[in-house]
């Protein structure tokens, strides 16, 4: 005999199976219908695709087929030719082919010679002057290296160059050697040239005693002065790059300095102790030395006349 309780559990088990059936086949039919949607969704992308690679393709076809034709590259050589001949003085070569123009007229005469207004009319030497382009190339200065040795006086005329060495005015009391045209590197130079400037602006100016030395001159001062304090056996002269320099007026008047060109006497000063100097002197080496320094130049405590170029090391001790 089935109770009450079994027939509510068996309408309870076929109600939860009706429900789990009309959920599945609910369920089956969504994911159908969006696996149908999603594919729907492709097809159209893909056609979209389609549509624009079409369009692009057929853009560049048409503009392939415009610009390979006969007529466009005519146009443009006619551009061409026009715009190369438009400011010649002969212009019958452009006039309509009606029989009325000769041959030798269809040519431009600045084909034949050249045109004047290709050609260059002037150049900038190393000085920065103008020279006329029909100058010959023989005559053009070139602008040195800056490792050569070139004269100051050439680049920087402003400069008074009084070279000691040349002449027997100097604690040797001979001539040491006979060039008296002071040189040093280009670099050099070019550092100089613009210090010279500025004290000119002060109405100062540089005035060279010594520049390039040859360690032949170098073994003489070394042979009369035994005090390698103030005499060195070898010296940043012959490297290019030094030089003994004080300082003057703009028009090259002398003012008081520390010191005359080589004076060994007073050891104080070599050892450049100015306690003894006067006020105005000890300003005017000031002057000079805050010139040199801004534009890298290195002194030494012996010789406040004593300058070299920070580069110094670029370059070896020569002969």
């Amino acid at each position: 005999m089935v109770s009450k309780l079994d027939n509510i559990d068996n309408n309870s088990d076929k109600e939860v199976s009706q429900k789990t059936k009309y959920w599945f086949e609910n369920s089956q039919a969504y994911l159908q219908e969006t696996e149908k949607v999603k594919w729907e969704t492709k097809a159209e992308l893909k056609e979209h695709k389609n549509n624009i690679f079409y369009g692009i393709a057929k853009l560049f076809k048409n503009l392939w087929t415009e610009f390979s034709s006969s007529k466009f590259w005519k146009t443009i050589l006619w551009l061409f030719w026009a715009n190369k001949y438009s400011n010649t003085e002969d212009t019958n070569w452009l006039s309509s082919s009606k029989g009325d123009t000769d041959v030798k007229d269809q040519t431009p005469k600045d084909d034949l010679i050249g045109k004047s207004d290709d050609l260059p009319q002037s150049t900038i030497d190393s000085q920065g002057n103008e020279i006329p382009w029909d100058t010959p190339s023989d005559s053009i200065e070139i602008e040195p290296n800056d490792s050569d040795l070139v004269s100051v006086e050439k680049y920087i005329p402003s400069i008074k160059v009084d070279m000691r060495y040349a002449s027997k005015n100097n604690f040797t009391g001979r001539k040491v050697y006979e060039n008296s045209e002071a040189k040093l590197r280009y670099w050099t130079i070019k550092k100089l040239k613009i210090i010279q400037e500025d004290l000119l602006e002060q109405w100062y100016s540089l005035k060279i005693w010594d520049a390039f030395r040859t360690q032949s001159a170098q073994d003489i001062f070394a042979s009369l002065e035994k005090d390698r304090w103030l005499v060195a056996t070898k010296s940043d002269h012959n490297r290019w790059c030094c030089l003994d320099v004080t300082l003057v007026k703009s028009d090259w008047t002398e003012i008081p300095m520390p010191s005359k060109f080589d004076d060994f006497k007073n050891k104080n000063l070599c050892k450049s102790d100015f306690s003894a100097v006067s006020w105005e002197k000890k300003k005017n080496w000031l002057i000079l030395k805050n010139a040199m320094i801004n534009w890298w130049f290195t002194g030494i405590r012996t010789e406040w006349r004593h300058y070299v170029d920070s580069n110094k090391t670029l370059y070896p001790h020569l002969g």
